[in-house]
């Protein structure tokens, strides 16, 4: 079978661990024998007010295309301004360029079976002419973001609907995600739940390497693996460590916008023991995993959470929000704990809590670690070559 994935949510010279989700996923398609390539619109960053060079200067040295571990992969560039309210303009653009997309396809004699964009807008809304021009069913995968942050306004609403109505079937990670789509929609197109994956082998072979240099073991190391934004709410964390008499220490693996007001509250509450690391390759985050003892990550907008699920493998306890993702494979009291949005001091009885007891953290990590190996790639693939073969046969 030769899927042809669009995604712009994937791994390049500049991002290494961008989407590296969506990359596990093909990388597994081709171990079970498939032939997959990707297609990743990049984005062309015009020189305008308000976009800073820092923003420009990063997908500027990426190349058109390149065989990334045998599967080729094309960056085509689109037009993206870094904003929710530019969202739909991207997917029309994006829709425009994908007649580049269909003659760099055939010009290397590459006719698709099938066709999966991971995001309905835009890479669904653009991979709608695409699908049509070479007669092969569209599976749109839905992260989230499509259905919450995006679908306030009316244009990406329009995008999204539009897409998933043309999708000959829909991909949720979560329940959660699955009741978000407009009755409508779900009407007229197939949605299948299907979790996510982790590289369960990749993150065992870690295990026992040496002690990041980082890392204190003479105290409680509470970790945090996620984009540095608001929803994702380490401020909660650092809300909840400033007002205990533990000792911790508390590292943050991430990048993002919200980085510099995390940092000015650390500085406010003189809280020394707290690392931000950045954005580190997956392999090391793993390491740093395995050899802290609790994972946080207060997040109020997640679809479904795999840093959640890597902390589990990695034999941590979890501190997740209700009502949000991760709930459909944390029980509360059993793999870890599920808090209220925003609420630091629900947080830090918690963490006062397990940095008393450690057989509770053993035992916590322990029923976390089973649940994490039934989630590997392997089973989240044989379920979309399912319905990618279903599909095919339709026609």
């Amino acid at each position: 079978m030769k899927p042809l994935i669009i995604s712009n949510l994937y791994p390049d010279k500049c991002r290494p661990v961008y989407g590296i989700f969506v990359q596990y996923q093909v990388k597994t398609l081709q171990r079970m024998g498939h032939d997959p390539e990707v297609i990743s619109p990049h984005p062309y960053i015009p020189s305008l007010p308000g976009i800073s060079e820092k923003y420009r200067s990063l997908h500027r040295d990426v190349p058109y295309k390149l065989q990334m571990d045998g599967i080729t992969t094309r960056y085509p560039r689109t037009i993206s301004l870094p904003n929710k309210h530019t969202q739909a303009l991207t997917a029309i653009i994006s829709r425009f360029l994908s007649r580049k997309w269909i003659s760099s396809l055939e010009n290397d004699n590459f006719t698709p079976d099938v066709i999966n964009a991971h995001v309905a807008n835009p890479n669904g809304y653009a991979s709608i002419p695409v699908s049509k021009h070479f007669d092969v069913p569209l599976v749109t995968t839905v992260h989230g973001a499509d259905l919450n942050l995006l679908y306030e306004q009316f244009f990406n609403r329009f995008i999204v609907n539009e897409c998933l109505t043309q999708s000959d079937a829909v991909l949720v990670n979560s329940q959660k995600i699955k009741r978000q789509i407009p009755e409508h929609v779900a009407r007229e197109t197939e949605i299948h739940v299907i979790a996510n994956g982790i590289p369960v082998s990749k993150i065992d072979e870690v295990k026992n390497r040496d002690v990041p240099a980082e890392i204190s073991e003479d105290k409680l190391t509470i970790i945090s693996v996620g984009d540095l934004i608001r929803s994702k709410d380490q401020l909660t964390a650092l809300k909840a460590l400033s007002q205990l008499d533990i000792d911790y220490q508390y590292i943050l693996i991430g990048d993002g916008p919200y980085r510099q007001t995390l940092e000015e509250y650390v500085e406010e509450m003189n809280m020394e023991d707290v690392l931000f690391l950045g954005e580190i390759l997956n392999e090391k985050v793993f390491e740093y995993l395995w050899n802290s003892q609790v994972f946080v990550l207060p997040s109020y907008r997640e679809a479904f959470g795999i840093a959640y699920l890597e902390a589990m493998a990695c034999e941590l306890p979890v501190i997740a929000c209700q009502n949000e993702g991760p709930e459909e494979y944390i029980t509360h009291g059993k793999e870890g704990y599920l808090i209220n949005k925003q609420d630091h001091e629900e947080l830090g009885s918690y963490l006062l809590k397990l940095s008393r007891d450690k057989s509770l953290r053993d035992d916590l990590a322990a029923s976390g670690r089973n649940i994490a190996q039934n989630y590997s790639w392997e089973t989240n693939v044989q379920e979309v070559e399912r319905i990618y073969r279903s599909l095919i046969n339709e026609q």
